[in-house]
C-alpha cells in the first residue's frame, strides 16, 4: 500500500533528524558533529486547470496552453506520492593529531557549584577547537572528576576552570583513564542516544542541591579491587546551521 503524502513527509523528516541522536557508531573517528544537510519540508504543489468561458476564440497556442493545463490537473492524483528523500549521514573524518591531556579538577568538601558560573564556563569551552570530554572516573582507590582535551585547548580550559572555580585544585595528567583501560580486565562500553527528536530541550536543572551526579559517584564508592566504571560526556560546538533546519 502507497503511504500517504504526509507519511512520506514525516519518513523524510526522520531520516535527516535521527543522525542528531547519538545513534551511529563508526568504526574509525569521526567528528562529533553529525554531517550536515539542509532540510526542507517542502511538498510539490499543484494548480489544477480551470475551464473559463471568457468569449474568446481559441486559437492555436491558447489551445496548446490548455491542453498543458488540463494535463496538469490530471496528474494532481501525484500528489498523494511524494519521493522518499536519502540523505547523506556520514560524518567528517576526524584528524586532530594533537596529543591528549587530562585536566583533573577536586573541590573542597563544603564547596557548592553555583549554577550561573557552571553555564558561563561551559559556554567560554565552546571557543575550543577540539572536541573536549567531561569525565568522572571510579575505581577501588579513588574516583576523578576531569576533563580530557586536546594539548593545544588545555592553556584554555585550564584557565577557565581557575577562573569559574577558584577555590578547586586543578592539575594535569594523562595516566587517570590509561591507567584503568590498560589492562586485560574484562570491559563493557554502553553507548548513550536520545530517544526522542535531538532537537528537543535537555531536561535543565535549576540549581545542584542534590547535585544531580550524586547518585552516580556513590554507585562507584562501592567498586571493589579490580573493578571500575568511567562516565563520559563527549561536546563540542556545532559549525552549521543546524537551527535554520530545525525551524523550518
Amino acid at each position: 500500500m502507497q503511504p500517504s503524502l504526509s507519511e512520506q513527509l514525516t519518513a523524510n523528516f526522520y531520516q535527516w533528524e535521527k543522525r542528531g541522536r547519538g545513534w551511529q557508531v563508526w568504526d574509525s573517528p569521526v567528528e562529533l558533529e553529525p554531517a550536515f544537510e539542509p532540510f526542507f519540508h517542502d511538498a510539490p504543489v499543484y494548480f489544477p486547470a480551470q475551464t473559463i468561458d471568457d468569449g474568446r476564440k481559441p486559437t492555436i497556442v491558447s489551445s496548446l496552453v490548455e491542453w498543458i493545463l488540463k494535463r496538469s490537473a490530471r496528474s494532481q492524483g501525484d500528489a498523494d506520492h511524494f519521493p522518499y528523500k536519502e540523505f547523506d549521514a556520514t560524518p567528517e573524518v576526524f584528524d586532530g593529531d594533537s596529543a591528549l591531556r587530562e585536566i583533573s579538577v577536586s573541590l573542597p568538601p563544603t564547596y557548592r557549584v553555583n549554577l550561573e558560573n557552571a553555564e558561563q564556563f561551559l559556554f567560554n569551552l565552546s571557543f575550543c577547537s577540539y572536541p573536549l570530554s567531561f569525565e568522572i572516573i571510579g575505581s577501588s582507590d579513588a574516583i576523578v572528576v576531569q576533563f580530557a582535551c586536546r594539548e593545544t585547548d588545555s592553556i584554555q580550559v585550564r584557565q577557565q576552570l581557575e577562573a569559574y572555580f577558584p577555590e578547586a585544585s586543578v592539575t594535569e595528567s594523562n595516566e587517570a583513564l590509561r591507567g584503568i583501560l590498560d589492562n586485560d580486565n574484562e570491559k563493557v562500553v554502553i553507548d548513550f542516544g536520545l530517544s526522542q527528536e535531538f532537537m528537543r530541550p535537555l531536561r535543565v536543572v535549576r540549581g545542584f542541591e542534590p547535585d544531580p551526579l550524586t547518585g552516580m559517584v556513590g554507585a562507584m564508592e562501592n567498586f571493589q579491587t579490580g573493578e571500575a566504571g568511567i562516565y563520559q560526556v563527549l561536546f563540542q560546538t556545532v559549525r552549521h546551521p543546524w537551527a535554520e533546519s530545525i525551524l523550518r
